[in-house]
């Protein structure tokens, strides 16, 4: 899991109501193993059907779009003013 694990966790425990921090985080651990599996599971099928090239194309545009979402349509509410030094 790694030490990202613990910061994840601590962050998920704070945010959570107490009353129900077990259930919250055991459905956060459920949902890691499971996309492991299902990223194993949907690898391999790509591995199987597509080639190289295809699958560095499909991941390359899997990972473009969200940053150009980014780039294009979330803005920041209070710009800086350019002469400003703060």
């Amino acid at each position: 899991m790694g030490i990202h694990a613990v910061v994840n966790n601590t962050l998920i425990i704070d945010n959570a109501d107490p009353k129900e921090s077990g259930l919250v985080l055991s459905v956060v651990q459920t949902m890691s193993a499971l996309g492991a599996i299902l990223g194993s599971v949907v690898s391999g099928i790509a591995v199987a059907i597509l080639t190289i090239t295809d699958i560095f194309k499909m991941t390359s545009l899997i990972f473009f779009f969200p940053i150009l979402v980014l780039i294009l349509i979330i803005k920041e509410k209070n710009p800086v003013p350019k002469g400003d030094t703060k």
